[in-house]
């Protein structure tokens, strides 16, 4: 639809809105179904992020990137209204953490080794901040997962690999 970027930060605003206001703890947003058939309309021209990310149009690698700087600015239109609210410890970003990923890893044959993720907020200080960390490839997804879900006080093996990305730690 037209609106499909609106209704991403509608659906964002509703997120901030339901942990700053005690409701949950936790929002997740997917944006696109599990291969993201969305049409973006990127110099005009309707473009599906799935077809571009199996690099068969000529120039599907400029559309991925510019599909990919959309979401990002969606991405910190959140992390902006999450540092915009204010709490007795700081802001309710740096209460917890806010991650941004997708399912493919490795572009045209979708992987799902070597995810990208941007975490942003220290979980009460429980990660580093401000560090770039390559964590490929030899760290599994789990581990990731045990690492963020270890951030906000859960304890699990995921995947059944247990322990944590010390790297990320603060």
């Amino acid at each position: 639809t037209n609106n499909h970027e609106v209704i991403q930060d509608l659906h964002q605003d509703l997120m901030v809105f339901a942990i700053s206001s005690g409701y949950t703890r936790v929002a997740v947003l997917q944006v696109g179904d599990r291969e993201d058939d969305h049409e973006y309309t990127l110099g005009g021209v309707k473009t599906q992020f799935h077809t571009a990310s199996h690099r068969t149009l000529a120039n599907s690698y400029e559309l991925c990137k510019q599909i990919d700087r959309i979401q990002i600015k969606h991405f910190k239109y959140l992390l902006d209204k999450l540092s915009g609210i204010t709490t007795p410890t700081g802001t309710l970003l740096d209460q917890g953490v806010t991650v941004n990923t997708n399912q493919i890893g490795t572009g045209p044959d979708h992987s799902m080794t070597n995810l990208p993720y941007i975490l942003a907020g220290s979980a009460n200080g429980f990660l580093a901040q401000g560090k770039f960390i390559d964590a490929t490839p030899n760290t599994p997804n789990a581990q990731m997962l045990n690492t963020l879900a270890a951030a906000v006080g859960v304890k699990t093996t995921m995947g059944g690999k247990s322990g944590t990305i010390g790297q990320l730690l603060a």
